[in-house]
């Protein structure tokens, strides 16, 4: 469920004065999902608030709030830390036989 807050506020966020038509049809549907009162689905925005613990109309004030900032020039997006199942990602490099054969000759000198 706070997944799927979060990409509509990115959503909202990134193409609130969008001028392309796919921005502009992205925000429409991020702002007309906020801003609708319908609980009949559970994904629809009032039933995730409800799961949150969040209040939508607080959530709403803040949107507002943010459309006003920034149709006045100010206030960009907030990049905030996406909080997935995986925190963390390591990556090793590869070594083949190729490779460590290199590696041998590169530092045998």
């Amino acid at each position: 469920m706070l997944a799927v807050l979060e990409e509509a506020v990115a959503t909202f966020q990134h193409q609130l004065g969008a001028e392309s038509r796919r921005g502009r049809r992205l925000f429409r549907e991020a702002d007309e999902w906020f801003r609708s009162a319908d609980t009949s689905w559970a994904f629809a925005f009032e039933s995730v608030c409800d799961v949150l613990g969040l209040d939508p109309d607080y959530v709403r004030r803040g949107l507002a709030r943010l459309r006003r900032t920034r149709s006045d020039g100010g206030a960009r997006p907030h990049r905030f830390r996406r909080m997935t199942g995986r925190r963390m990602s390591l990556a090793t490099p590869r070594v083949g036989p190729k490779s460590a054969k290199s590696h041998r000759t590169r530092w045998a000198s």
